[in-house]
């Protein structure tokens, strides 16, 4: 928003040399409009402080609040100056300091949800009133205000930042892509996230021996190690342990394992172990030219995208098992098709021969029977002369059986015939 005039005024009543109850009212309508309606945190610092230096009685004023972005709170910066002179750095303890020719400087607290942060320095001219000091400390109170608006505006922001991470892997890992493309993708996504200029994925090898490089972002090819031992290094011992760490100097550490990259100047990295239900999987790694310190979000997101990293890696390498795997069933049942149908063929030819066997056999018995039962059937009318009744009754019982044998083969015969369609 402007900070024009026509929005709030940045000058404060007339006659302010002793500020009355209703010019502090003033002061407080004044405070609330610029809590309402300017959006810059730098801005709104600025108009307020500038408020303050209208005031006759004071000379300059300085705001001193921890950066943001360093994260650094307790070491304070000078965040917005107004005046005509500069005002130092507060010590722990400061509260004022006299000057000569009658001045005196004054450390008003800034606090953030009742916890001091920072201070609001003011350069007087003479002492002030109480309803002045009143009036600073409603500034400060504002101003601290403002800063817990910073902080939480950069806390969500970190908070996206982390879900975007944590969203991108996610595709990735349900994207089915195959291990180098995942290893690729997430070195250069992690290069990009920190801001480094390198980033490389080690993962372990099946031995369990040596890491080996899976990704890389920023470092040539051709420097690259076929691998780095697991024993006696840094990222060895880093594997082991698990966590996160940091080189800060990199150069110095000639046992590291990483001279590659000391090559490529490399100056400073920071690593955190991959590692899926406690299992050591890889490492992942992050350096930069320059020396860098990792803000306590930044080392949460290298935390929360290693995890995700490892499940990517893990899930990629299930993929494969699972192909493998597959590939070998289909095998497994070609082959075991292929075995069946033989079989199969084997034992159609087999019924078939059994079949032709058995209507063959059939004929050249029913052939020999049916001459059997004529000549009994000859010998028991006597065409051959006459016969006793014994003779008779075994000529029967020749025929009978005869007969009940033919049945029983034409039987079988049909049989065969329906077999063979």
């Amino acid at each position: 928003m402007s900070t024009g005039e026509e929005n709030y005024s940045s000058r404060p009543p007339a006659d302010t040399a002793a500020m009355s109850g209703e010019q502090f009212s003033a002061c407080r309508t004044f405070v609330n409009k610029v809590l309402q309606l300017e959006k810059d945190p730098r801005k709104a610092f600025a108009v307020l402080l500038n408020y303050i230096t209208q005031v006759p009685e004071v000379e300059s004023s300085s705001l001193f609040l921890p950066s943001i972005k360093k994260n650094s709170l307790g070491q304070l910066e000078v965040m917005a100056i107004s005046g005509q002179s500069n005002i130092p750095l507060p010590h722990a303890t400061s509260r004022n300091d006299n000057l000569n020719d009658g001045q005196r400087i004054e450390y008003f607290d800034v606090f953030q949800n009742d916890k001091i942060v920072g201070k609001l320095g003011v350069k007087f001219i003479g002492a002030p009133s109480g309803q002045l000091s009143k009036s600073i400390l409603e500034i400060a109170w504002a101003c601290g205000l403002i800063f817990e608006k910073q902080r939480l505006f950069a806390e969500i922001i970190n908070y996206r930042e982390r879900l975007e991470v944590l969203s991108e892997l996610n595709q990735l890992v349900l994207s089915g892509s195959d291990l180098n493309r995942i290893s690729k993708t997430i070195s250069r996504e992690a290069a990009f996230r920190f801001g480094s200029e390198v980033a490389l994925i080690f993962l372990l090898s099946e031995e369990e021996d040596n890491l080996l490089v899976s990704g890389s972002y920023g470092c040539p090819r051709s420097i690259l190690p076929d691998a780095i031992p697991v024993a006696n290094t840094i990222l060895g011992n880093s594997l082991r342990t698990g966590g996160m760490f940091s080189i800060p100097d990199l150069a110095s550490k000639t046992e590291a394992g990483l001279s590659f990259l000391v090559q490529n100047n490399i100056n400073c990295l920071y690593a955190c172990s991959l590692a899926v239900k406690g299992a050591p999987v890889g490492i992942i790694l992050v350096g930069f030219k320059q020396s860098t310190n990792f803000s306590t979000q930044n080392s949460l997101m290298l935390g929360e995208f290693a995890q995700a990293a490892a499940v990517a890696v893990e899930n990629s390498r299930a993929q494969v098992r699972v192909s493998a795997y597959t590939e070998r069933l289909e095998e497994l049942v070609e082959q075991r098709t292929a075995d069946l149908a033989y079989q199969m063929s084997e034992s159609e030819k087999a019924n078939m021969a059994k079949s032709r066997f058995v209507a063959n056999m059939s004929h050249e018995l029913r052939t020999p029977l049916t001459g059997i039962i004529g000549y009994a059937s000859v010998l028991k009318d006597g065409v051959y002369g006459e016969t006793n009744q014994k003779q008779k009754e075994a000529l029967t019982a020749i025929a009978k059986s005869s007969e009940h044998l033919r049945d029983l083969i034409n039987e079988v015969l049909n049989l065969s015939k329906i077999e063979a369609g």
